[in-house]
């Protein structure tokens, strides 16, 4: 998977978010959808700092790397102060939030399977090349 394929993941997370904050909202009202919608900001803001992280891990400087490593753990522990903070502080709706989170994974499916697809299309386009 190219770069320029991973940096459109974050849309497809974004997208799959949307879909389910109005799939939750036509089935069970405004409370729900506002926490389907914070459960799927949450979801791609976790995705876009979990790949800029390790995108420093793999690319970056042995110094840099032992430094987003550890960001990468205050990040995770940054992510379940802010679930904690919608559930338990302001009283977000969990089962829609629960429902946005999870606009995470279909997203990556989503756009997993896009991307396949689109690659396996511009292989079928590309002449092969006989070798002998």
């Amino acid at each position: 998977m190219s770069d320029n394929s991973i940096d459109r993941l974050p849309l497809y997370v974004a997208a799959a978010g949307v879909v389910l904050t109005l799939t939750v909202a036509a089935i069970g009202g405004l409370d729900p959808a506002i926490g389907a919608l914070a459960g799927a900001i949450v979801a791609t803001l976790n995705f876009v700092g979990f790949k800029w992280l390790v995108r420093r891990m793999v690319g970056g400087t042995p110094t840099g790397q032992r430094s987003a490593a550890f960001m990468l753990a205050g990040k995770m522990a940054l992510v379940m102060v802010v679930c904690w903070v919608l559930l338990a502080r302001l009283e977000i709706h969990a089962v829609g939030f629960a429902v946005g989170m999870s606009a995470l994974f279909l997203g990556f499916g989503l756009g997993g399977a896009s991307l396949a697809a689109a690659a396996d299309a511009s292989d079928e386009q590309t002449p092969a090349t006989e070798e002998g």
